[in-house]
């Protein structure tokens, strides 16, 4: 992985960005509200080292399109994904060469912002199959104690699936299962599942 200067710009201008387009999208209808979506589970199926997976959260926001097409929407996410960690040797500085156990070498986790589409098929049995796929912005960083050792940004998308139900009146919650593949050489794909609500 190689390290960059000035990422925190280039990601702030990204997000900006993104969420500008976004926001603009409910301009023909202004009526429409968008739907929001709060997601959380953990990764696993890590390419690369550390692949030990984690904590996986994501926001969405999502705005109906044509409802003829599978009351699909269309929006922005925002996530964050915890890929894992390497162990190394504790030392004693006092005592070179003395181990007094293991502790974490260094983290690496995930974020970004992506285009989002969703689309639903006919419920059955109160349950509602989604199918998902995501375009956008991958930042990949690796750190040690909140000191970053090296990142990586790069272009990425995500397909995935489902199942919904309606608890509430305009609310539901769910299980949602991602692929997501990144183009870049240090962390190239994962997987990620969680728990979904929305309203």
């Amino acid at each position: 992985m190689r390290s960059r200067r000035g990422p925190a710009g280039r990601c702030a201008r990204a997000a900006c960005i993104a969420f500008a387009l976004a926001l603009a999208l409910p301009a023909a209808s202004v009526s429409a509200r968008p739907a929001v979506r709060v997601e959380s589970g953990g990764t696993f199926a890590v390419l690369g080292d550390p692949n030990q997976g984690g904590l996986s959260a994501a926001l969405s926001l999502l705005w109906p399109v044509d409802p003829g097409f599978g009351g699909a929407s269309f929006g922005v996410t925002g996530f964050a994904d915890d890929l894992g960690a390497s162990l190394g040797p504790l030392t004693d500085p006092a005592q070179p060469g003395v181990v007094l156990g293991t502790t974490e070498v260094s983290h690496r986790w995930a974020w970004g912002v992506a285009w989002r589409m969703d689309a639903g098929l006919p419920a059955r049995m109160g349950w509602t199959p989604v199918a998902t796929g995501t375009w956008g912005f991958y930042h990949v960083a690796d750190d040690h104690r909140g000191k970053v050792l090296a990142e990586v940004q790069s272009t990425g998308f995500s397909l995935g699936g489902g199942l919904r139900h309606a608890v509430l009146k305009g609310a539901s919650m769910g299980v949602m299962v991602h692929y997501h593949r990144l183009f870049n050489d240090t962390a190239g794909r994962y997987a990620s599942a969680g728990v979904e609500f929305g309203w």
